[in-house]
């Protein structure tokens, strides 16, 4: 055990809170004991708090008429028909759209292979 072990040992023992060794002032503490300065872990409440905010309103639902409504807006046969036509347009557009980036790609996989093919081989010096 060196000096400044048994001048720590001792001073524990006495009940200090520091001691002085060399010149230089010590303290008692243990490292491996529990330090003041970490806070314990609160615990967590069992359902979190509901966050406080602006109170939705209710506002009332126009139609194309202008008149308000309780419920779902009621479409016209014409209206539907427009909607219907509006969804398939999108729908061949798309379609359209894929078909032209694979023609625009379509050796894009053979030149990929050949690239890597390449790979494998030593070059020559």
């Amino acid at each position: 055990m060196s000096n400044f072990d048994k001048a720590f040992a001792a001073a524990r023992k006495a009940g200090k809170k520091g001691f002085t060794f060399g010149g230089k002032k010590f303290n008692t503490k243990l490292a491996s004991g529990p330090s003041k300065k970490t806070p314990k872990p609160s615990p967590k409440p069992a359902q979190p708090t509901p966050k406080k905010g602006p109170v939705p309103t209710a506002r009332p639902d126009t139609t194309k008429t202008g008149s308000t409504a309780s419920g779902p807006q009621k479409l016209t046969i014409g209206d539907r028909i427009v909607r219907s036509v509006r969804i398939g347009e999108t729908a061949v557009n798309r379609g359209r759209r894929r078909d032209a980036a694979q023609a625009k790609n379509a050796g894009a996989g053979d030149a990929i292979k050949k690239m890597l093919s390449g790979m494998d081989k030593p070059r020559k010096k």
